[in-house]
């Protein structure tokens, strides 16, 4: 796990030095446009030229090669992505993994740097919420979550049409996004850390009643076509007992409190009902979102894949955070836990190697580069 831990290390001095205030602005942003680039190179680099790494390589791999232009049942972006690069341009997989690795980064850090003075924070806490366990393991899922970023904007600036265009593309990677399509009306609701604790407790009863599970088993069975077997699909992934211990999952807690925290601060912006901040729509969606996915996460599929949407977005709540502290040493002290947290988080990924391969590089680059 060295490399992962190195990987952070330079992410995080990238992530020091561009908020150094240079004495000329020109050369200022120079640099920082030199560490923003560095940053997105390295784990392109990084996550492009992987070999078997992750929990479902070898799966992705298999599918790929045995991939004969039909949708299967995969999601119909992805078999797009591969009928391109298979049979138009006949590469094989190390090629499309590059070049997949490449757009599903590139989703993320575009949006990084559109809308954030500081996006090489942004990619080192990404590197740690999601690039591992969504980009390495899931695919289909990593790129969903990256699309699904665009469709804050749009909550934001209620364009629904734009919010539709956009939900469908990440759907049409994953379908796991599908659970997103009430965001853009659920995060007009204003979530107070009151709020919020009640309709926690109230998601914690609705898991233990064990009607989701139920829901999706008996509404399998009533639906025909694509819809029926998507339902069957998620149902038959696995049911969760054990809905205590994941209410208890550090994980879990560091949402709860992250939300309860931020929403002590911000009590009156959020109690601002004209307040239509990109900050405020995304505090509601991650807040209202967590909450959706601990409503339906008896559902293993629901539990493990949404997740990563909720933990992409989190990101930018410790960013928010880290921006309102006003003394130095504050800042200091702050993004410093955040290196720890992401270790951790590094650590407990390193705990999964019965599911998780290790990194290491592309061995055959003979292969790799055509010879």
């Amino acid at each position: 796990m060295t490399i992962y831990y190195i990987i952070i290390a330079v992410l995080f001095i990238f992530a020091l030095l561009e908020r150094i205030d240079f004495e000329s602005q020109k050369y200022g942003i120079l640099i920082k446009r030199m560490l923003f680039y560095s940053a997105v190179l390295l784990i392109v680099l990084f996550g492009g030229l992987r070999y078997e790494v992750g929990f479902d390589y070898e799966s992705y791999r298999n599918i790929y090669n045995q991939y004969d232009g039909s949708l299967s049942r995969f999601e119909p972006g992805y078999c797009l992505f591969m009928h391109i690069f298979k049979f138009i341009f006949h590469a094989p997989f190390p090629y499309f993994l590059f070049y997949y690795t490449l757009v599903n980064i590139l989703i993320k850090v575009i949006f990084f740097q559109r809308y954030f003075k500081y996006p090489c924070l942004l990619i080192f806490l990404y590197f740690t919420a999601a690039y591992i366990g969504a980009d390495f393991g899931v695919m289909r899922n990593g790129m969903a979550t990256g699309i699904i970023l665009w469709t804050i904007p749009a909550i934001q600036n209620r364009k629904l049409w734009w919010f539709l265009v956009i939900w469908l593309a990440a759907v049409s990677f994953h379908y796991s996004a599908l659970i997103f399509f009430p965001m853009y009306w659920l995060a007009k609701i204003r979530i107070s850390p009151k709020v919020f604790l009640i309709l926690l407790f109230a998601g914690f009863i609705f898991i233990i009643s064990g009607i989701p599970a139920f829901i999706f088993k008996f509404s399998a069975n009533f639906f025909p076509g694509t819809f029926g077997d998507l339902l069957r699909y998620m149902s038959n992934y696995g049911i969760v007992e054990e809905n205590l211990l994941y209410f208890l999952r550090p994980s879990t807690l560091i949402a709860i409190v992250l939300i309860l925290f931020y929403g002590s601060v911000e009590r009156e912006e959020i109690a601002d009902k004209s307040n239509n901040s990109l900050e405020f729509s995304i505090y509601n969606v991650y807040a209202v979102f967590f909450l959706l996915i601990k409503f339906l996460s008896s559902v293993e599929i629901m539990q493990r894949r949404g997740a990563y949407y909720y933990k992409l977005i989190e990101i930018f709540l410790f960013y928010f955070l880290l921006n309102k502290i006003k003394e130095k040493e504050g800042k200091v002290i702050f993004i410093v836990l955040l290196f720890v947290y992401g270790a951790l988080r590094i650590f407990a990924m390193g705990a999964q190697e019965m599911t998780f391969n290790f990194y290491k590089n592309y061995r055959f680059f003979s292969e790799f580069l055509g010879f």
